[in-house]
């Protein structure tokens, strides 16, 4: 559904008379609340969780000679970074191609330092990362030559801001973005029954989100 259509079942699942809204654009009164309602369900739902499938991308880059720390933008991410999937990192030397990659392993930024900028340093093979506490990425050690970098990232929720604009959230669950504007409208018009009916499609919606966006569980492997 596109952010026009969910704010119309909505109105249709909270029974307010009337028709549309016909646009989300200029909105006033009720139909205002409406646009806003679903906007901020939406958002609620993005930011719920920090490892929602749909909110990773990928991204790669060169490195640059004796260059340790890239930002973002750097590393060719241009619009909604939240931080980087620290379990997805790889690295690879451009000269010999992707038959030479390797995962890099992470350091806390305290002990990057400790090891990586603290005297003199010699420029090598990265082998680990570390995040800045600006959001940067940290190699260490700095390259000595050019090495392509890749890996996932998360995004910032994604706004809804015209008619056409679709959920990244898979489809099949857009109509909890419905209900999660319908529990907003029960709290606001002090509406038990129709509250407690928001609750349960949640509720169900959710825990089938979960199933579908979340990654599993690993546990431990026992002691031998």
């Amino acid at each position: 559904m596109t952010y026009l259509q969910i704010c119309q079942r909505f109105r249709q699942e909270a029974g307010i008379a009337g028709t549309g809204p016909a646009s989300v654009a200029l909105q006033t009164g009720e139909s205002k609340r409406i646009v806003d309602w679903v906007n901020s369900a939406y958002e609620d739902i993005q930011l719920e969780r920090t490892n929602w499938f749909w909110m990773r991308d990928d991204f790669e880059f060169n490195t640059t000679i004796d260059q340790f720390e890239y930002t973002p933008l750097q590393a060719g991410i241009t619009e909604r970074f939240s931080n980087w999937d620290v379990n997805t990192i790889k690295s690879f030397r451009t000269s010999i191609g992707v038959t030479n990659e390797f995962e890099i392993g992470e350091l806390s930024y305290r002990r990057y330092r400790s090891i990586y900028l603290t005297g003199f340093q010699p420029s090598g093979t990265p082998i680990i990362f570390s995040i800045s506490p600006s959001l940067n990425l940290l190699l260490g050690p700095k390259p000595d030559d050019v090495f392509t970098v890749s890996g996932q990232y998360w995004k910032t929720p994604q706004v809804l801001s015209v008619d056409g604009d679709v959920p990244e959230m898979p489809s099949q669950f857009h109509m909890l973005i419905v209900y999660k504007a319908l529990e907003m409208y029960a709290y606001y018009e002090s509406a038990p029954e129709v509250l407690a009916r928001a609750i349960k499609y949640i509720n169900r919606y959710k825990n089938r989100l979960e199933l579908n966006q979340l990654p599993d569980i690993e546990l431990p492997e026992p002691l031998a």
